[in-house]
């Protein structure tokens, strides 16, 4: 039996850990998912305070749900603003459509 699009997950967690804010008081962060063309999430732009005395800072952003319309490559993307400087990372997460693997044996 294959997967069938489209669906959801429950929730999709996004860890992000960003270094070199050493003087940082405060920055802004937008996390957005898409394949191809379609845009699945886009959170709100996240005002994020950080202690400039602090040179790391770890960010958590939880998709709940997290579309899927479709098999893909799926590109996770956080946009990080400080000042008037803006930065965007990236990874992609391939989605297929896939037979389940053996079931479990069963226990009659």
């Amino acid at each position: 039996m294959q997967a069938v699009f489209p669906t959801n997950l429950f929730k999709l967690a996004c860890v992000v850990v960003l270094g070199d804010l050493s003087g940082v008081s405060n920055f802004g962060a937008q996390f957005e998912a898409r394949v191809g063309d379609i845009v699945t999430a886009r959170s709100p732009a996240i005002p994020c305070l950080h202690a400039p005395d602090q040179a790391v800072h770890t960010i958590v952003y939880t998709f709940s749900p997290f579309a899927l319309p479709q098999p893909g490559d799926y590109h996770l993307r956080v946009t990080l603003e400080v000042g008037s400087v803006s930065r965007a990372f990236g990874k992609r997460l391939r989605v297929s459509a896939a037979s389940p693997g053996p079931s479990a044996p069963s226990t009659n």
